[in-house]
């Protein structure tokens, strides 16, 4: 039985996380706009919470397991003393996969305060981008768990973001001199890491979100949901990993363009702990809808995950509040109201209540007290409408058919089976060496692959294409060449004539036995 090494971390600061909360001093913006409200100065409301790089050094070293049962052949504690919070990165992560019986190896992380964990196998590692989820307190224990299928595994991880203590400052855009906001529960909002903004679950058909562009330029990897208070010293406390979503960077499209042109459009892989999207956890969705000019009663909320400053809770400290102020002015695609937010508020919902529908996305500051406006761009804003009629990675992708593989050996028969198809309609399995993104239109074909595929030549990697039968099945047998032994492949499906619209498969990543 292992036991537990426990290594207390001389910490080098690599580099130190400055908060993203930007202040944008343009005095050209009221005439760019003609919008007389628009002071010359606005904040772009993002906050990120203070942090620093350690590097360390932990490595597994190759380990593989050649009984017939998983077992755990590494494991450590990893502690940054004093830190608030952590997060792993990894500068390696190789996980032996066992195909047949759909077992990967894989990363076990457990918070040594609050128990939470995360479990990482080779395709949610890819997915979190070679990083672990955010868990509290100083210190974590690390567990490499082979599987009995010969292949070698190993771990490093060569650096740990270690979360600060913020400071306890003033606070811009509170705009009668009071901070009015509440303490709230909405289920479709959430907290964008590391920029520290707000991010929401929105209706187009794949239940993908939005933020501000400029969150997605200081860094919007990671969306929490179900946020707990904070600490009594004001920093964030993370839920749990089965709350926490790694965003897709290939669905991520934004443009950072000041007031009025700040949104980002992108989706988050299925959680890593429970297999659910953010949608499917959370059951709740904001409707969009076009902004039109404010009339006499009409009020804006933001729901969102603001700073606080005294006399303000310090455990309010970007967790989820919401305050509902006067809708002030709508103009191109910028949207006005004097509802209060603060840092860690952009990407928020604007809110008009009268319909309950989302006209904009919250996204700087320039309220004060007696005068301005706090702002946002509007849904109507023409990039944005633009991304939504386009979506990339997973907000694009929809499984309406299913792909599995049997028998994937060298040198053998592999059994290539879709189902869920029209009868006599063409579908056609294609393989990559990785996953990634490939659109296509022509010719009949509308695709959004999820795995990469040669611009020129895409045709060349189609392992074997057919028609569905009258069960909407299509299933057959292809040699897989004898020298692609050990080699990791993703394969996806996809069905000829649903243009516009696309029809995915899954996709499968395997390694060949």
């Amino acid at each position: 039985m292992f036991k537990w090494n426990w290594r207390s971390i001389s910490a080098t600061l690599r580099t130190t996380a400055v908060s993203a909360r930007a202040l944008v001093i343009n005095a050209g913006i009221v005439a760019a706009f003609g919008l007389s409200g628009i002071g010359s100065t606005c904040l772009a409301q993002s906050s990120a919470p203070p942090s620093h790089v350690v590097d360390v050094n932990f490595d597994s070293g190759p380990q593989r397991n050649l009984g017939s049962e998983p077992v755990v052949v590494w494991n450590d504690i990893i502690e940054i003393q004093g830190a608030q919070w952590l997060r792993l990165e990894f500068s390696r992560v190789d996980l032996g996969q066992r195909f047949m019986a759909g077992n990967s190896s894989t990363i076990r992380i457990v918070s040594m305060l609050d128990g939470a964990e995360q479990t990482l196998t080779a395709k949610t590692a890819r997915e979190w981008q070679n990083t672990s989820a955010y868990f509290n307190g100083d210190s974590v224990a690390i567990e490499l768990i082979a599987y009995p299928n010969g292949n070698l595994n190993r771990v490093v991880v060569d650096s740990v973001v270690a979360g600060d203590i913020p400071d306890q400052g003033t606070i811009e855009s509170i705009c009668d001199g009071a901070d009015d906001r509440v303490l709230s529960d909405v289920k479709r909002a959430g907290r964008s890491l590391p920029a520290g903004c707000t991010a929401w679950i929105i209706d187009d058909k794949n239940h993908c979100m939005l933020t501000a562009g400029h969150c997605a330029s200081f860094g919007n990897t990671v969306v929490e949901f179900n946020v707990p208070l904070s600490n009594g010293n004001g920093s964030i406390v993370h839920p749990g990993p089965e709350d926490q979503y790694s965003v897709d960077p290939i669905s991520q499209q934004f443009v950072n363009g000041g007031v009025g042109n700040d949104w980002a459009y992108f989706g988050c892989f299925e959680n890593s702990q429970t297999g659910l999207t953010a949608f499917e956890a959370q059951g709740e969705f904001y409707e969009l809808d076009m902004p039109s000019s404010p009339q006499n009663g009409d009020n804006i909320r933001i729901t969102g995950f603001g700073t606080v400053a005294p006399p303000i809770d310090p455990r309010w400290n970007q967790v989820q509040k919401t305050h509902a102020g006067p809708y002030w002015s709508f103009s191109g695609s910028t949207v006005g109201y004097r509802t209060d937010t603060s840092g860690g508020n952009s990407g928020s919902a604007v809110l008009f209540e009268t319909t309950g529908k989302a006209v904009g996305i919250h996204t700087h500051g320039g309220c004060s007290n007696g005068s301005g406006n706090n702002w946002g761009t509007g849904v109507n804003n023409a990039g944005l409408q633009n991304a939504l009629a386009n979506p990339r990675g997973v907000c694009a992708s929809r499984d309406c058919i299913d792909l599995t593989i049997t028998n994937l050996v060298a040198g053998q028969k592999a059994t290539f089976t879709v189902e869920k198809g029209s009868r006599g309609s063409t579908v056609a399995v294609l393989w990559s060496n990785s996953v990634g993104s490939f659109q296509f239109s022509g010719a009949g074909w509308c695709v959004d692959f999820g795995i990469d595929l040669p611009a020129n030549k895409p045709q060349s990697r189609i392992v074997t294409q057919g028609f569905f039968d009258q069960n909407g099945n299509f299933s057959k047998q292809v040699s897989i060449p004898g020298n692609t032994k050990g080699m990791d492949l993703a394969f996806q499906g996809a069905v000829k004539g649903t243009c516009p619209d696309d029809c995915m498969s899954n996709v499968v990543e395997a390694t060949v036995q």
